[in-house]
């Protein structure tokens, strides 16, 4: 595969690498993301602050991922072809015990995965990101309950572990998905900027990836072959912890991400681009 160069987010174009796996496999990756993020949750104390939220504690985060896959489950039910508020499918009750959240985690599993196996990936529907198709839910399903199990085991002092071409696909789904994230982060304006470049290098597979700020917002570029463009500011790290940097999950470790240039245009990246 050769380098593709994405259009620029903030033009309103397309953009995005074709996704690694098939709505299927995605709908079956989110399966194995919900089980596990169930197991966790089974047990543990659900007063542990989630470690990047100053407000988050482990029971706000099964309350979200809960009230995600059923908020989800409806819009691919019912076909819908415009924003609904996630507040009319949330039937969370707080101050329950971790035995009936991890149930209550569990119930959302099946309706939802069945939901989204039975609807044609193509078929055009309302969605927040750039792909308005069915195929955008699983595959952000698969993204969203897997970085919030990385929050839930790092919660619970758990190394997160992920499948190198699963976590390079979360790396290029996050840039496909971020600038859209201006309906609710409306200060996202920032992240313009007059051709400032950011690299992200993996050390385990061959992905790389560049960012361009530009007056439109931003374009990116995933290089899997030769050698990618000089940057201002590279981070380097294994795959799995790329997509968590992305994410914001964890920041510079001299044990497995390594920063080098300029760092405060980094730190504005981060600070503007959390979602």
């Amino acid at each position: 595969m050769s380098a593709s160069d994405r259009s620029p987010v903030g033009a309103g174009r397309p953009a995005g690498d074709t996704p690694r796996f098939s709505h299927l496999q995605f709908c079956d990756m989110a399966g194995r993301e919900i089980d596990a993020l169930v197991q966790l949750v089974r047990g543990a104390d659900l007063a542990e602050r989630v470690p990047w939220s100053r407000r988050w504690r482990l029971e706000d985060l099964v309350h979200h991922v809960g009230a995600v896959h059923r908020w989800v489950t409806d819009l691919v039910v019912t076909d819908a072809r415009r924003y609904r508020p996630i507040r009319d499918t949330d039937d969370w009750r707080p101050d329950t015990t971790p035995a009936k959240a991890a149930r209550w985690l569990a119930a959302g599993r099946d309706p939802l995965l069945a939901a989204m196996a039975a609807a044609d990936p193509n078929r055009k529907m309302w969605a927040w990101g750039t792909d308005q198709h069915v195929r955008f839910w699983s595959r952000r399903m698969t993204h969203e309950t897997g970085v919030h199990r990385a929050d839930a085991e790092l919660t619970l002092g758990l190394p997160p572990a992920f499948d190198a071409e699963l976590a390079a696909d979360g790396v290029s789904e996050f840039l496909d998905n971020l600038w859209k994230a201006r309906a609710w982060r409306r200060d996202m304006g920032a992240l313009r900027g007059g051709g400032e470049t950011i690299g992200l290098s993996a050390t385990d597979v061959a992905d790389r990836w560049t960012i361009r700020r530009t007056a439109n917002g931003f374009s990116w570029t995933h290089h899997v072959a030769g050698r990618p463009p000089r940057t201002d500011v590279t981070v380097t790290a294994p795959v799995g912890d790329l997509y968590l940097f992305v994410w914001k999950r964890i920041r510079g470790d001299p044990a497995t991400v390594k920063i080098r240039g300029d760092t405060a245009m980094l730190d504005h990246w981060l600070r503007y681009s959390s979602v």
